[in-house]
């Protein structure tokens, strides 16, 4: 049984996960795509997310019904660091010996996989599946960790967190960018909005 394990922010899940995760799902023939928002992310400045309840809450949302996507909350403490090579860590202990996790990143995650935590070892010990679309610094530590390395087929998205973010600070329209639930959650919740919009 092979899972694939996709850690993020999720500030907030946006169709391009969703699609990238179906697109492993397919291509690997994995059994599930295990979600794991972050609570604490170690590259990420920690006043800058929305909590960690709220993004939990979106990624249930998106996902709710699909087959084979499941949410976890293994990062979910508000007041831990979370390490991708810890999580899987714990979460290999979860399964039996015939499970294979491996990690699910979008090809501008590469270009930082040398500033993680034992990024040797999780490479080798868990590899990666990366986005197709790379830019040059991520095609050249593709060729250097290839071994290590899946590259997932999939459409070009051209949608990020950080633009539905400012989006929905001013104000603007977010639709069609999430799934229906999420929009309804981040309307209703008021996430994101500014003082000006």
């Amino acid at each position: 049984m092979k899972i694939g394990v996709f850690g993020g922010t999720f500030d907030p899940i946006h169709w391009g996960h969703l699609i990238l995760a179906e697109m492993v799902r397919d291509q690997e023939g994995l059994s599930e795509v295990l979600f794991v928002p972050t609570a604490v992310p170690p590259h990420k400045p920690i006043g800058q997310l929305s909590a960690i309840k709220h993004r939990l809450e979106m990624t249930r949302r998106a996902i709710d019904g699909v087959e084979g996507f499941r949410l976890s909350n293994i990062e979910a403490d508000p007041g831990k660091v979370s390490y991708s090579v810890d999580t899987l860590d714990r979460l290999s202990e979860q399964y039996s010996n015939e499970t294979r996790l491996c990690f699910i990143v979008g090809a501008d995650q590469l270009d930082e996989i040398e500033t993680w935590k034992e990024y040797r070892r999780l490479l080798e010990q868990y590899g990666l599946y990366v986005a197709h679309r790379m830019g040059a610094a991520e095609q050249a530590l593709f060729e250097r960790y290839r071994q290590w390395i899946v590259r997932v087929e999939m459409p070009l998205i051209e949608i990020s967190s950080t633009d539905i973010r400012r989006r929905a600070a001013e104000g603007r329209s977010i639709r069609f960018l999430v799934p229906e639930a999420v929009e309804r959650y981040i309307g209703r919740k008021n996430l994101y909005r500014s003082e000006e919009a």
